[in-house]
């Protein structure tokens, strides 16, 4: 699935005081989701999460793993804790209206809430499509896959003025094994 899902799924089970320790609390988590995240935070993000849907994968955990569980459920709210405030979640709530009609060929999105160069409150948008749509070079060239990002990019700024955000949304493009090139050169960046 995708991290919209993944996010309410987190926050659901943070209300529920006794169904959060289930695997569908971890199940949307994709591959490409987060990849704005500094690579130790999402490093530990994603071992937090196969931490908990093993934990929660387990017929009758001990008491011990219930709260190693939990820990692992505290991790990630912490390291998600940005996508979960009310602007957060409005703002990704307005972007998957106009990204459900697409899932297709954009599996995943992330955004980031921040401010541009002169000040100003934008959201960063980065539209994760599939690796067959961008084979090379060339395809984002094509005219169906433009057309697909300008009816994408239209229906997202569309949604953003109807739900009255102020922040402008500023989009790019990934591929999903971009995605992958990015954690890796950001990782050997920081490291």
């Amino acid at each position: 699935m995708a991290m919209p899902e993944f996010l309410d799924n987190i926050q659901n089970a943070l209300k529920n005081p006794t169904g959060w320790l289930s695997p569908s609390t971890v199940a949307d988590l994709s591959e490409s989701d987060f990849h704005t995240l500094k690579p130790k935070q999402r490093e530990k993000l994603f071992q937090a999460v196969e931490r908990f849907r093993t934990i929660a994968a387990t017929a009758s955990p001990t008491p011990e793993q219930v709260a190693e569980a939990r820990a692992a459920l505290d991790t990630i709210r912490d390291i998600a804790q940005p996508y979960l405030t009310p602007e957060s979640k409005q703002i990704r709530e307005t972007i998957a209206k106009a990204w459900q009609k697409e899932r297709d060929w954009i599996p995943t999105f992330d955004y980031e809430l921040s401010d541009n160069w002169l000040g100003q409150p934008v959201v960063w948008l980065w539209l994760v499509l599939k690796d067959d749509v961008l084979k090379d070079d060339i395809d984002i060239e094509n005219p169906v896959t433009q057309e697909g990002l300008q009816r994408i990019r239209s229906a997202i700024r569309r949604e953003f003025q109807e739900a009255g955000i102020e922040r402008r949304p500023n989009m790019s493009i990934r591929s999903e094994s971009g995605v992958k090139e990015y954690q890796e050169l950001r990782a050997r960046a920081t490291a």
